[in-house]
Parts: C-alpha cells; structure tokens; sequence
C-alpha cells in the first residue's frame, strides 16, 4: 500500500511539473508573438527588406523586371537600384533569389503592405511553435522546453523576425526538413524522404546558402543505405539453409531501393538546380 501510495505520489508529482512546463511554453509563445508583432520595422526604413518588398509587389502584379527613361537611354548602372542588374532589353531584374519574394507576393496579394509587414513576423511564431512540437515530439516535453527557449532568447533571429527578412522562413522550413529526414530514417517510409527533399530545396530557395544540404543529404542517406545494407547482408548470411535463393532477392531489393531512393532524391533538386 505504501508503495502504491509512493508511485502515484510522484505520478502525480511528474504531471503537475509537466502541466507547469506546458503553461510556460503556452506564455513564451504569446509574449514572444506579442513582441515581434508589436515591434516590427516598416519594409521602407530599411535597404534589404525595401528590396524584397518592391521585388514582392512587382510579381504580385504580374511583373518581373523595372525599368525608366535613363535606363532606356544609356544602359547605365547609375540608373539600377542595388541588387538589381541590366538586361539586354533596357531593363533590370533582381540578382538575389526569389524565394522571399514569391512569398512576399502571396502576403502582398492577401494582405497588401501589411502582408509585407507582419510576414517574418508570423513566420517567426510558426517556427516557435514548430520547433517547439518538434523536439517535444522526438526527444520529450523538457528538450521542448529548452529548444523553445533558445529559439524564443535569440536576439539575432528576433531581429530579423520583425523586418522583411530571410531568417525565420529559411529556419523554419530547415527544421522541418530535418524533422522528416529522421523520421524517414526512422520509418524507413520514401513519402517521409521526398517531403524532406522537397523542404530542403525549398530552403535553398529562400536563402542560396541552404544549397550545403544537398551535399549533407546526399551523404546521411548514403551512410544510412550502406548500414542498412550491411545489415540486412548480415542477417543473410546467418541464415545458411536459404542463401541462395535469399542473396537473389536480396539483390534485387538493394537495386530497386538504391534506385528509388536516388530518384526522391536528385529530382527535387534537379529541379531546384535547372530553374537557376
């Protein structure tokens, strides 16, 4: 009895600390959204965000490129804003990528200048939320914890959170990406690979620098078919009165998933890569 007593002593102990945590995540969450809604910088006071703000209306209404009479004339830079460049027909197009500005056109379309205004912000409370369900959901409520406040405390992503930035998006969808490559790793399902491809070039279509997880992809998948490989080899071969015909299938197995696996794989970022 007194061990009864004891057990669900501290169960219910266990569930009121999580019940605390939970409420805590809760009011991080509000106060963190709070902020970055109640402070966030007009896409006008500042160069970059200007930028992708202008290149954002531009595709909203169906244009890709600017031009003016002295541009017409003289085809001289003097006459381009920054971080645009000259074609050969009197007008300028945007050098970065146009990742943000695509998004930045839906916003624009939904909400006009305060669709530009609040979408890092919203961006940044998704990424709060998500990477805090994330970790809880791969590691347990306390890392949930953790990661929610280390993102929430950053004052370099909130910086960039409250104006037209790439941060929050590009963080966002990279934590996701990484989320069903586990779980792709784990479940060994292909549905769960080609989203987190699709994801990770998607991140590269914000911010250019995302293109190092292509050659990181390449190498987490091909670590993990050589050690599935190995083992299931292993297991073959313990099973002595049916190797023969098991090595055939074994064979044919390995090709057809190397083959499939490559395939979700290189097509998303053939994609990616052509279409720049």
């Amino acid at each position: 009895n007194k061990l009864n007593i004891s057990f669900e002593k501290n169960l219910s102990d266990i569930k009121k600390i999580d019940s605390l945590i939970s409420i805590i995540k809760i009011t991080i969450i509000i106060f963190s959204a709070y902020a970055v809604i109640a402070n966030f910088i007009p896409f006008f006071e500042n160069g970059n965000p200007y930028f992708y703000a202008i290149n954002a209306m531009l595709i909203g209404n169906g244009e890709f490129s600017i031009t003016n009479q002295f541009l017409q004339e003289t085809m001289h830079v003097e006459f381009v804003p920054e971080n645009w460049i000259i074609t050969d027909h009197g007008t300028a197009v945007p050098i970065s990528g146009s990742g943000l500005a695509v998004a930045g056109s839906i916003f624009y379309l939904i909400g006009g200048y305060y669709g530009l205004f609040y979408l890092s912000p919203i961006f940044y409370i998704i990424l709060l939320i998500a990477s805090e369900r994330i970790s809880t959901k791969l590691f347990g409520s306390y890392v949930g914890f953790f990661t929610l406040l280390v993102v929430a405390s950053s004052n370099l992503l909130f910086r960039n959170s409250i104006e037209l930035l790439t941060e929050s998006i590009f963080s966002l969808f990279f934590i996701i990406a990484v989320f069903y490559l586990i779980k792709f790793i784990k479940t060994k399902k292909n549905y769960f690979l080609l989203v987190s491809t699709i994801v990770f070039t998607a991140s590269t279509w914000i911010r250019i620098n995302g293109l190092i997880t292509f050659p990181l992809e390449i190498f987490i998948i091909s670590t993990y078919v050589v050690f599935t490989i190995a083992f299931k080899r292993k297991s073959l071969e313990n099973n002595i009165n049916s190797i023969t015909k098991s090595s055939q299938n074994f064979k044919k197995f390995t090709t057809k998933k190397i083959i499939i696996i490559s395939l979700i794989v290189a097509i998303p970022w053939l994609i990616f890569l052509t279409s720049h």
